[in-house]
């Protein structure tokens, strides 16, 4: 019996039935939507330079390890930072752009780390070497165009800052892989220079064994000071430096831009002008107590006026810890209200700039206040690096604090650059005059002339090898005990000599003294002496 037709069913319901009930094998089951594939790091080409400046890189980082990490700044640092920064320089040449914080950042480097040739060790060779590295990061930073924005408006950087760990992290990752590509071409070079990264601990840790065996090998090896303590010092700051500093140039070189590089300002979450405001206004009518109440003793280092209850040195010193803490934490509290508050067309609400002001304002009188009580203590008992030192930082905290004001008013202006250059210049006046010389010539000067009638023979040890010639002066003083401390410490000074690595042009200076005294040094006496910095 055949079936009979539906007279009503049209021939593409006819079609349709058809393919429900003999369906074909690709309508059985619908293939699943393919996952969206997640944005990756395209792999960059390595070439023959590439590995050629990564050879010589691990040599430089191994050579800046030993200078840097093992002994007392001097020529060894300044030299091996300068080759760090001259081969970085050369490697990035084509991806640098030019412009006058650029210029103003690496001359920063280059003269805060030429003045530790100049002068050696002293009270601010660990500023001059965190300054000297900072300021070539910020020279990689602004010229190669990563993370530029942070030096426009620390607002539009917020995310791009976060993104960094994360991005350094897998830039080592794409580094890898792409020398990892390369040797399985059978690049004759990579091969080499993978085969100097094994020979060159194999050599240092065999090198200890031979010292130990033979005499005249351990004589030779010892004019270059190869001991475990340097070797084992030397590889591994040598290997972190270089696992740091080569996968970001490299990345750099090759334009590597990371996956969420894109990511905005419109990502992070904003508040509503008026929370900010209430914030800031409560903390502001707080300052208002605090200066009605404290007013007559804020303003008496102005005048030169001390409380009697209070010595010099209680009275420059009473609050200042805590008047720095407070001017660090309303510096984080603005910038933390000019990131998240909601602006309307671009422009920071008007009570926020209001209250930024006052905040700014109370900040930089606070600042002033402590400025001249550490003045009036400074006129009274001389000069140390701590005194000298503090005031300088606080007129730079001064100005950030005016910058910041001036960003309120003048919206175009970039107050970030202009911090930033106003730090290098302060950096390079104090390196270049070094504070610690500024306060032994002052303290000498203080002295001879009158001023004072004593001198912190103690202090000027402290100094290092800058202060060898004002302790020669004292070593033929007219006062006793002063001419014998300045001898005992031209002795103890004397005693504590380094090697090539901390060689530098005071340190020249003051082994001819020596030489020059040496009768009067070796029968002075020994003391001990603290050398704090």
């Amino acid at each position: 019996m055949t079936e009979e037709k539906n007279p009503a069913q049209t021939p593409a319901q006819d079609l349709t039935q058809n393919q429900v009930e003999n369906p074909t094998p690709a309508q059985t089951q619908p293939a699943p939507a393919a996952a969206p594939a997640k944005p990756t790091l395209p792999l960059p080409d390595c070439t023959d330079r590439d590995c050629r400046f990564a050879a010589l890189l691990f040599v430089l980082c191994l050579f800046a390890a030993n200078c840097t990490a093992l002994c007392r700044t001097g020529i060894g640092y300044a030299l091996s930072t300068l080759l760090l920064a001259g081969a970085s320089l050369v490697y990035l040449r084509r991806e640098l752009r030019w412009n006058a914080l650029n210029v103003l950042c690496l001359a920063a480097c280059v003269l805060v780390t030429a003045s530790s040739a100049v002068f050696g060790e002293t009270a601010m060779t660990p500023y001059k070497m965190l300054f000297a590295w900072l300021s070539g990061a910020l020279f990689l930073v602004s010229a190669t165009g990563a993370g530029a924005s942070m030096l426009d408006d620390f607002r539009a950087a917020f995310a791009p800052l976060l993104l960094f760990l994360g991005g350094s992290c897998q830039t080592v990752g794409i580094t890898a892989r792409a020398f990892a590509a390369k040797r399985k071409e059978g690049k004759r070079f990579l091969s080499v220079f993978l085969g100097l990264l094994i020979a060159v601990p194999t050599v240092l840790v065999l090198g200890l064994f031979l010292q130990s065996a033979d005499a005249a090998f351990a004589a030779v090896v010892s004019q270059l000071r190869f001991d475990r303590m340097d070797v084992f010092l030397t590889l591994l700051f040598g290997v972190m430096l270089f696992v740091f500093f080569f996968p970001l140039l490299f990345a750099r070189q090759k334009k590597l831009q990371w996956a969420e590089a894109d990511r905005t300002i419109e990502s992070v979450p904003l508040l509503d002008s008026a929370f900010v405001t209430t914030v800031l206004a409560a903390v502001s009518a707080m300052y208002v107590v605090f200066l009605v109440s404290q007013l007559s003793y804020l303003v008496g280092g102005f005048a030169g006026v001390r409380p009697e209850e209070l010595t010099f040195a209680a009275y420059a010193r009473r609050g200042f810890g805590e008047m720095c803490v407070v001017c660090v934490l309303n510096l984080g509290l603005l910038f933390l209200a000019r990131l998240f508050v909601r602006r309307k067309d671009g422009k920071l609400p008007r009570t926020v700039r209001a209250a930024t002001v006052f905040i700014s304002a109370f900040s930089a009188f606070l600042i002033a206040a402590a400025i001249a009580k550490m003045f009036l203590y400074m006129r009274t008992y001389g000069l140390t690096f701590l005194r000298l030192s503090t005031s300088v930082f606080m007129f730079f905290l001064l100005f950030v604090f005016v910058a910041v004001s001036v960003k309120c008013f003048v919206p175009q202006f970039r107050h970030i650059r202009a911090i930033l250059a106003v730090g290098c210049v302060l950096a390079v006046l104090c390196s270049a005059a070094d504070l610690g010389a500024v306060t032994v010539q002052y303290n000498l000067h203080a002295y001879e002339s009158g001023m004072h009638e004593q001198i912190d023979v103690d202090y000027l040890h402290t100094c290092g090898d800058v202060a060898v010639p004002a302790l020669v002066k004292l070593s033929g003083d007219t006062d006793e005990t002063v001419r014998a401390e300045a001898l005992s410490a031209l002795k103890a000074l004397r005693r504590h000599r380094g090697d090539w690595r901390s060689a530098s042009v005071a340190s020249l200076r003051a082994d001819r003294l020596f030489e020059a005294n040496k009768a009067q040094i070796d029968a002075a006496a020994d003391r001990a002496w603290d050398r704090p910095y």
